[in-house]
């Protein structure tokens, strides 16, 4: 061999060695930021909310507001927690024709913002499951609409109605997403929703095993008191978007390992989280329940010293040294359960902001088309 061929041969041997070294020794990347918008019982609600004091809402102002984090080309994240196409009150009547009309422009609105997913809700089942396909079909012009259920059946055939999940990247993270529907006696005869923790548990494993997710949110259409009941129970979910007791949750709550979060009703809020990925590691699920059961007993204990008993100084300083204590174990379990740190907000949609032209053309032919 040549003293050429042999300095060539040294240095691909060289370049080879610190490329195997390099792929073996770097962790994945992680993005800065994703851009989480949640909405949750929205109900077939399009314009705004009509309260005299401080008239807001509409998805056309929801559009113009995350269509600037696409423009920035920010990693978006587009969920709905259920209840979206109809008010609870058509599921004892049939909805009329404008009720059906609303619900068209608010599915190709959502098509157009391009939502990652919407989880079927009680009260979007009012207008019976040919007319959520009749939607999906009608948005396709504008985008997909991606309708998901992960524990609704039909009774004949065992067959779910809706996809059980959807799978998504978000500048390089694999996000999964289910959706569960509650248990009623309001559904659709036909129907049938699974036992919902069961469901929950089969669907983590799935997505966090089978399909390698690095990030689980779940859309619970379950209500507040027994979506915190599947996060205490089920390790491996981290974000839950609830729907079906609409609330204002202006801090999201910790759960297990599980943070719950919700944007009131009407789509007069848009619940907005700035997520910063720290860790892809999975947490110390022991030291996590450890935690937890210390702020539950510091919670019975808080509960103890509440109302006139504060007005005795050593009961109100026993309570604040308490509080203090159970603060810091909450700091100590977020930090600790979430592979995220995060900024929330319920931003509110007010009439001042800018709409989307098209959506609001959408609607103003609604409006002028009922006045007829």
């Amino acid at each position: 061999m040549t003293t050429k061929l042999r300095f060539f041969w040294l240095l691909a041997m060289i370049i080879l060695f610190f490329q195997c070294s390099s792929s073996k020794n770097s962790a994945p990347l992680l993005p800065e930021e994703i851009y989480l918008f949640y909405t949750n019982d929205i109900s077939g609600e399009l314009d705004l909310c009509g309260c005299p004091k401080r008239p807001m809402g509409g998805i056309a102002r929801r559009a113009k507001y995350i269509q600037r984090y696409f423009e920035l080309k920010k990693p978006v994240l587009q969920v709905d927690a259920g209840n979206s196409f109809f008010s609870q009150r058509y599921l004892m009547s049939q909805p009329d024709d404008f009720a059906r009309r609303s619900a068209e422009v608010l599915a190709k609105a959502c098509a157009k913002l391009k939502l990652d997913a919407i989880n079927i809700g009680v009260s979007d089942l009012a207008g019976g499951v040919d007319f959520l396909k009749h939607l999906k079909k009608l948005a396709k012009e504008k985008g997909e609409l991606n309708l998901i259920s992960s524990n609704l059946y039909y009774k004949a055939s065992n067959q779910l109605v809706f996809p059980r999940f959807q799978l998504v990247n978000k500048a390089g993270i694999k996000i999964g997403i289910f959706g569960l529907i509650k248990k009623s006696n309001l559904l659709p005869l036909g129907l049938k929703a699974e036992e919902p923790v069961s469901i929950a548990r089969e669907m983590t494993r799935i997505l966090r095993e089978q399909k390698q997710a690095e990030l689980v949110v779940g859309l619970f259409n379950l209500g507040l008191e027994q979506s915190k009941k599947i996060c205490q129970e089920i390790v491996g979910i981290d974000l839950v978007v609830v729907s079906g007791s609409p609330r204002y949750l202006w801090e999201p709550v910790l759960y297990g390992n599980c943070l719950l979060v919700q944007a009131g009703a009407g789509g007069k809020y848009l619940g907005e989280m700035k997520l910063e990925l720290k860790s892809l590691k999975k947490p110390d699920s022991e030291q996590v329940k450890k935690l937890n059961n210390q702020l539950a007993r510091l919670d019975a204990e808080l509960n103890l010293l509440q109302g006139p008993i504060l007005n005795d100084p050593e009961a109100k300083k026993k309570y604040l040294e308490l509080k203090t204590k159970r603060n810091s174990i909450y700091e100590e379990l977020k930090n600790l359960a979430l592979s995220f740190d995060y900024q929330n907000q319920l931003v509110p949609l007010d009439a001042t902001l800018p709409v989307d032209l098209e959506i609001k053309s959408w609607i103003v032919q609604l409006l002028s088309e009922k006045k007829k």
